[in-house]
């Protein structure tokens, strides 16, 4: 009786420390992403931070890397579709791009 009190509080405590150990992880793994994110956004502007002023890589070199930021152009256009739309300005605030 005393063995399979101490294995269902074994088991509860190994549930118990997981349970913990998602919410770490996950609270990581959104700080990842949100860091990657920005990397995406930092990078985007480097390559065609000519639009608003700032001195671009050679046109080649843009180039080369275009394959690599198609998403991030989709976002883009996206976004200068609704440019005069607020609820979609508000939304994609709060990182629900759709």
């Amino acid at each position: 009786m005393v063995e399979k009190f101490k294995r269902v509080l074994s088991s509860i405590r190994e549930v118990v420390s997981g349970v913990f150990s998602g919410f770490a992880e996950a609270g990581a793994l959104d700080a990842v992403e949100l860091e990657c994110s920005e990397y995406e956004h930092v990078f985007l502007l480097l390559l065609f931070g000519s639009l608003i002023g700032i001195p671009s890589p050679p046109l080649t070199l843009t180039l080369r890397l275009l394959p690599h930021i198609v998403d991030e152009l989709r976002v883009l256009e996206q976004r200068s579709r609704r440019a005069s739309d607020m609820i979609a300005d508000l939304v994609s605030s709060l990182g629900l791009e759709l």
